[in-house]
């Protein structure tokens, strides 16, 4: 029964080793691409103004900015744009506010 006990923890252990070597080889490689990510763009140059690079970039700019914010016709909160309700071509956050519009 102790050498079948034994092999069991020393099985766990190997394991636990080999779970520990694939988290550390994930978390470099994350900081890696991250590290390669910042440089690149880093590396692209500033426009005469030493604006920010991500502008100049196709694709940078939709991460960069993000979703448009629209304010709420009825209250004025900004939300974006996906969240908001259309209506009589006016924008909304909720249905009470909507409604109460239209009255």
């Amino acid at each position: 029964m102790g050498k079948i006990l034994s092999w069991v923890l020393l099985i766990g252990f190997v394991y636990a080793v080999m779970r520990l070597i694939v988290l550390f080889q994930r978390k470099s490689l994350a900081l890696r691409e991250a590290r390669l990510r910042r440089d690149a763009g880093e590396g692209s140059g500033t426009g005469a103004a030493g604006g920010s690079s991500a502008r100049g970039k196709p694709g940078a700019a939709d991460s960069a900015v993000g979703e448009p914010m629209i304010a709420c016709a009825y209250c004025g909160v900004y939300a974006p744009a996906s969240e908001m309700l259309a209506a009589r071509g006016r924008h909304y956050c909720c249905t009470e506010h909507r409604d109460a519009d239209a009255a």
